[in-house]
């Protein structure tokens, strides 16, 4: 690669967003679901990640980066037609590399930003939206869903991040058909929920890219598989389900990319299980078997490279 050429990972935090509800959930949310949201309303969802990286040829190497993550919300205030709700979020990165990416583990630690979401309560869809990744202002938003308009074996139109031709450039935002899973009852330490699933498979663009000699970023591309919750009261994002893995065949060399996370909700001053019936004997599953084994998070690296 020429000089001044080099790899990049826009690793985009917290790949939840790549969920986003569009027309057939665009209702409004205190007339549409069960419960209404207040000012104060907080509800935090937790988990774990892991990003993998191995590479042959010229990038002849290993990397890997686990830890826990965290995302709590608040709503910061309600009108007769917009909702307003905080986020803070949180990771630890533990950082292990080899070979061609032996120096480039330098982000271990804690890291945290925030962001602020304004929702119409009428169509929710985002009037303003300051998380990072692809601007989804005028998109359908990813935090709520009008759980009336959902039937198991039905699908919805959601938003998926579509990768570009061969993977050059960033990935754009397109509504695609989602299949609803259908409702399941679940345990979270004291709480009670019951939850809606939507899963989507596709392909999208990994996390590492390299930049080529025309100045285009070129990204790895593969099939990625999601799952979101929502809970059936407030119709409100409770947890999430991401695999992915991705392949580039750059010139001199490859490198294969994996992504998996799992997260759930941990704690709430929200009342789910108070207006949920009582649940029949083994009705109720625990959430970690619901989510075990699936992923996504995301910052930026680059590296030197040569062609």
């Amino acid at each position: 690669m020429a000089s001044g050429m080099y790899l990049s990972r826009q690793r985009l935090l917290l790949v939840f967003f790549l969920v986003g509800l569009s027309a057939l959930l665009w209702l409004p949310v205190t007339h549409a679901n069960g419960g209404q949201l207040k000012v104060g309303d907080q509800w935090t969802v937790s988990g774990t990640y892991e990003n993998t990286l191995i590479g042959s040829g010229k990038y002849q190497g290993k990397y890997n980066e686990t830890g826990p993550w965290s995302e709590e919300f608040s709503v910061a205030s309600v009108s007769d037609s917009t909702l307003t709700i905080s986020a803070v979020y949180q990771y630890t990165s533990s950082e292990v590399s080899s070979g061609y990416f032996s120096s480039y583990a330098t982000n271990n630690g804690q890291h945290s930003y925030t962001a602020l979401y304004v929702i119409n309560e009428t169509s929710l869809i985002f009037i303003s939206s300051s998380e990072y990744g692809p601007n989804r202002v005028g998109h359908p938003n990813w935090l709520l869903v009008n759980t009336s308009a959902l039937v198991a074996g039905r699908s919805v139109p959601l938003t998926w991040f579509m990768p570009s031709p061969g993977g050059k450039g960033q990935v754009t935002v397109v509504d695609v058909l989602w299949k609803v899973m259908g409702i399941q009852q679940v345990t979270v330490g004291s709480m009670n929920l019951q939850i809606w699933g939507m899963t989507y498979s596709g392909n999208s663009e990994g996390s590492w890219s390299e930049t080529n000699s025309a100045g285009q970023q070129v990204y790895a591309v593969g099939p990625e598989t999601e799952v979101i919750y929502y809970d059936s009261v407030y119709g409100l994002f409770v947890g999430t389900a991401v695999s992915g893995t991705y392949h580039l065949n750059a010139d001199g060399g490859t490198w294969n990319e994996t992504d998996m996370i799992n997260g759930q909700i941990s704690s709430s001053n929200i009342a789910f299980g108070s207006m949920l019936p009582a649940f029949g004997t083994g009705g109720v599953t625990d959430f970690s078997l619901l989510l075990a084994g699936l992923h996504c998070i995301s910052r930026k690296h680059s590296f030197d490279s040569v062609t």
